[in-house]
């Protein structure tokens, strides 16, 4: 009973320590993405969520900026990462390779199958990343099946950092019906059995915390449920009982952020940068979308006892007015000009789309997409882009992408999922290689440093060939292979390619003893020959010959 009054009391710490951010990423959700849930109120099912939108620039940016992550980060038609020994030296290990090679296709097959749901719930993490500034994926372990992955809404979900500056604590805040309550939980409290079982009340909401935190009391040796790195507890809030209780050998979720001041938890946006701007633009779009009204549908002047009927302005609507009022070159019933320019809201308009744009990088990511660019254009625009999102890419890396990897990893390796790993890498670290196009773009100035070497040392090792003993050929062309992303089961191992030069080079030598031998038989036979053409001379002959 302690712990679970101490959970709901951290909870509500928490909760209010970030009511004021909730205020502000409210106003964020209803410009730049309606869709998301509320942060400080609850919405109906089915009700309408774009009552203060009159221009969709800013939710536009922000579904082209996460759609911009995902195609550079975790394109599923492309591989965005490989997995390499921490030790260098275990890397020309051929065995080595296509075991690490193996288990990054295993993994691939995970992140790209259609039942863990990855794709589609990760360009929702960049939604929420791209608008609020953090996002926040739960990676859940299925025995028996592939893991799953959830984004959960931010608006349900506290966090909170260790000393090291990295989230190590989720608490999240959500609502199941008594049905659901039943199905999730073996046991649930008698409040919420008895609604389940009424069929008027089984659809009721009851409120309940999910609370992964790391565990500090535990036994390391043991590694039951109650004794994992993270504890996790979920509690039934109103009751007061938790439900649930186990832990995980991960944190089981990824909590990325876009960018984040010192001494806050939570991530800024560019969502919540641009929002000023975009409070104005939908204010300019209402006030011009007024102007327009009155140019096409004029507010009308009316003569004073002038008209015999109510006015109608309905098409082909009739008017009546007295004759007299008709006879001059006046007219009863007339627009009223108002002197309105709806053309400097447009204008006004324009400015605003440029810096809600700007804020999310939309110039950058459309100029990369031009298909009239050549190839030399986009690897320039795109390593622009490199370098205005590296910071941002960077904390992806080391928040979400490293993290998502190591959960799953985990995930397959207890679940006997790869191969016999060799015995060499048994007991050694692994590393993550990103190898997507941002990462090959961050990566191809070290490449193309290598080729400009060879290309201007060219003249040089021509004029003196001995240069070349300074160049370490080999591993300046698998080291460009590296840096390029290719596959390792693409590259022979060093020591096939030792074993095949050793091979090339005896059969050289081979060849050239077998020509050595056919030269000196090719010698004697000319020798024998000669000596017999000699044999066949008389002793006239050879005494006239020496003669």
């Amino acid at each position: 009973m302690t712990e679970d009054l101490d959970l709901i009391k951290r909870l509500d710490s928490m909760c209010a320590e970030r009511s004021t951010l909730d205020s502000h990423l409210e106003q964020v959700r209803e410009l730049f993405y309606p869709a998301a849930m509320p942060f400080n109120r609850q919405d109906t099912p089915g009700q309408k969520v774009h009552e203060k939108v009159f221009d969709s620039t800013p939710e536009q940016a922000a579904e082209l900026l996460s759609a911009g992550l995902q195609a550079m980060l975790t394109n599923p038609s492309v591989k965005w990462f490989a997995l390499r020994p921490l030790d260098d030296r275990l890397a020309e290990n051929e065995e080595v390779a296509l075991w690490l090679e193996h288990v990054s296709d295993r993994l691939y097959a995970v992140f790209n199958s259609p039942a863990t749901n990855f794709t589609p719930q990760q360009h929702e993490k960049y939604m929420d990343l791209s608008c609020f500034g953090t996002g926040v994926m739960y990676i859940a372990d299925r025995p028996g099946k592939l893991p799953l992955f959830s984004t959960r809404p931010l608006a349900e979900c506290f966090l909170a950092e260790s000393e090291e500056g990295r989230i190590d604590t989720v608490y999240r805040k959500f609502e199941l019906t008594a049905r659901q309550a039943v199905q999730r939980f073996k046991n649930v409290t008698e409040r919420i059995g008895k609604a389940a079982d009424d069929p008027k009340k089984q659809d009721e909401k009851f409120r309940f915390l999910h609370a992964v935190y790391p565990r500090s009391n535990r036994q390391p040796d043991k590694m039951d449920r109650k004794n994992l790195p993270f504890a996790s507890c979920w509690v039934a809030i109103d009751d007061k009982a938790i439900l649930d209780e186990g832990g995980y050998h991960e944190l089981p979720f990824t909590t990325p952020r876009w960018m984040k001041r010192a001494g806050e938890v939570y991530g800024r946006g560019p969502g919540m940068k641009a929002l000023p701007d975009a409070r104005m633009l939908q204010r300019v779009m209402k006030v011009t979308i007024r102007g327009v009204e009155k140019m096409i549908d004029p507010p009308l002047i009316v003569a004073d006892d002038g008209v015999m009927s109510p006015i109608r302005v309905t098409p082909s609507g009739m008017n009546y007015a007295r004759w007299d009022l008709m006879s001059g070159s006046g007219s009863p019933i007339r627009p009223l000009e108002t002197g309105g320019q709806p053309d400097l809201g447009d204008m006004f308009m324009g400015d605003i789309r440029k810096r809600i744009d700007a804020a999310f990088y939309t110039p950058l990511l459309q100029f990369a997409r031009d298909p009239q660019m050549t190839a030399t254009q986009v690897l320039q625009i795109t390593e622009q882009v490199m370098q205005t999102l590296n910071p941002i890419l960077g904390r992806m890396q080391a928040e979400d992408l490293g993290p998502m990897i190591d959960r799953v990893f985990g995930i397959m390796l207890r679940a006997g999922m790869f191969d016999e790993p060799p015995e060499a890498i048994q007991g050694q670290e692994i590393k993550v290689e990103y190898v997507s196009p941002v990462a090959k773009t961050q990566r191809i100035g070290e490449a193309r440093a290598i080729a400009q070497l060879y290309e201007i040392a060219l003249p040089m090792l021509q004029a003196n060939p001995q240069l070349a003993d300074n160049l370490d050929d080999d591993a300046a062309f698998r080291g460009t292979a590296d840096l390029l992303g290719v596959r390792k089961d693409f590259m022979r191992g060093t020591e096939q390619r030792d074993q095949m030069r050793q091979a090339r080079q005896q059969a050289a030598e081979q060849e050239n003893e077998m020509a050595m031998m056919q030269g000196a038989a090719d010698i004697a036979s000319t020798g024998s020959q000669a000596v017999a053409n000699l044999s066949k001379l008389g002793p006239e002959t050879q005494v006239a010959g020496n003669a």
